[in-house]
């Protein structure tokens, strides 16, 4: 998914603005129950040719397009603005500063802060562990509203694609 698909909160909350991981913060390994799940998927199917990996492609993009167009920060502006003001009114983060015609992004707090520190190198483990905790606060709200978006839909996805959803299953569990 999109950076703006359900990012998890409570990884900010417990490993600050910049948890071990990539640049975004996102620990590679451990993403959050949706990836330790495709992890699991990608362990157990690798180098087969069968037909959970062709279900799981197709579906996986499906699903991907449908949160994109459904629970994109721009489709939540009052929600998104909620956002933004709540890390201004915690912090003085200006937010909102995007050049017209670019999309916005909920991470750009996450490289404003270490700046506010002397830089991500002089920023100590106190700093980044509390804006961590600021934007997760501040965030969730935007993540609740988007997962409320996209809950009729993840209900119907998964009644429309079940058989599939049990081949992958069945895949996983070997």
């Amino acid at each position: 998914m999109n950076e703006f698909a359900f990012p998890d909160p409570d990884r900010y909350r417990n490993g600050g603005v910049r948890p071990a991981g990539t640049l975004n913060g996102i620990p590679d390994a451990e993403l959050s129950a949706n990836d330790a799940t495709l992890q699991c998927y990608f362990d157990a199917t690798r180098g087969q040719q069968n037909q959970a990996v062709s279900f799981f492609d197709s579906l996986h993009s499906e699903w991907t397009s449908k949160v994109e167009l459904t629970a994109d920060p721009s489709r939540l502006p009052s929600e998104f603005a909620e956002f933004e003001t709540c890390l201004f009114k915690e912090t003085g983060f200006p937010g909102g500063q995007t050049d017209a015609g670019t999309s916005v992004t909920i991470y750009e707090f996450l490289y404003w802060w270490p700046d506010q520190h002397g830089g991500e190198a002089a920023m100590t483990e106190e700093e980044n562990l509390r804006g961590g905790r600021i934007f997760a606060d501040c965030l969730t709200p935007l993540t609740e509203a988007q997962a409320e978006i996209v809950a009729d839909d993840r209900a119907e996805y998964i009644e429309q694609h079940h058989d599939d959803l049990v081949v992958i299953a069945d895949a996983i569990q070997g």
